[in-house]
């Protein structure tokens, strides 16, 4: 349970002489009810952000609502750093059971395809002082071929997500 969720991209869909960026459309966190969280904001430190391909594709572009045609998310700092680390904060302490993401509108290369999620116990835009513990990863994951399309819902330990309740079974 927190305040502050971050996700710890390390690769990309394309080739690494290929790669100049990440991007993303959406990302959408889900309570253990199974609802949407709303009120979401979204960041990243300074010193590890980089929006020199376009300046107006800021991280809050991923909370907004909007996944076709909204505007993106496009951090360059992967290619420099390794890493491009995005801050989701919550309005108020919660647990996230499960997440998604959606694919940017043109660029497959940039899809994420690696990555750590977790809990960021720290300041907001701190780099250094603070704590990330890791509630899930993924490695190599299949990122969907379609534009603007969901990943699919992704439980938050590492687990997918628990099945719907079945019906009355007869005796």
């Amino acid at each position: 349970t927190g305040t502050i969720y971050q996700f710890d991209f390390t690769e990309v869909r394309g080739d690494s002489g290929d790669c100049d960026a990440i991007q993303l459309s959406e990302v959408v966190l889900y309570g253990l009810d199974g609802a949407v969280i709303s009120g979401i904001t979204a960041s990243q430190p300074a010193d590890l952000s980089d929006y020199s391909l376009n300046e107006n594709e800021l991280p809050n572009n991923l909370v907004d609502g909007l996944v076709a045609g909204g505007p993106m998310w496009t951090d360059a700092s992967l290619v420099a750093n390794g890493r491009s680390v995005l801050r989701l904060q919550l309005p108020q302490r919660m647990h996230v059971a499960e997440y998604q993401l959606f694919t940017n509108r043109n660029a497959m290369k940039r899809d994420p395809v690696s990555w750590l999620f977790g809990i960021w116990r720290g300041a907001l835009n701190a780099t250094q002082e603070g704590e990330f513990e890791v509630l899930s990863s993924q490695t190599n994951f299949l990122a969907p071929v379609n534009r603007t399309t969901g990943y699919g819902r992704l439980g938050s330990m590492g687990m997918p997500p628990p099945s719907p309740p079945l019906g009355k079974q007869p005796p």
